[in-house]
């Protein structure tokens, strides 16, 4: 029996998905050719470049394709760890 956090967490995994989808992968990989282009907010990029992410170990819930993690890398943090948590529940089901 999943929780209502697990099926909230699944719908919005599959939302992103969509949208996620919807952007051709050549677009996609070129938009982390560099950290001007980043696929992320320009207010949410200032803050993080204020936060200097060198060297920083980050972990993501509900990470989707992990584009913020990519770009967190791309900004200088050391280690980027996603996790589905709505598939954890699946897992444990099985």
């Amino acid at each position: 029996m999943s929780t209502k956090f697990e099926e909230l967490a699944e719908a919005a995994w599959d939302e992103a998905a969509l949208i996620h989808r919807s952007k051709k992968h050549k677009d996609w990989v070129n938009s982390f050719a560099s950290s001007d282009m980043l696929p992320i907010d320009d207010c949410l990029k200032t803050l993080l470049l204020k936060a200097d992410l060198k060297g920083k170990s980050i972990g993501q819930l509900n990470c989707n394709n992990g584009r913020e993690l990519i770009s967190l890398k791309i900004l200088g943090a050391h280690t980027c760890v996603g996790l589905a948590l709505f598939l954890l529940g699946m897992v444990s089901k099985l």
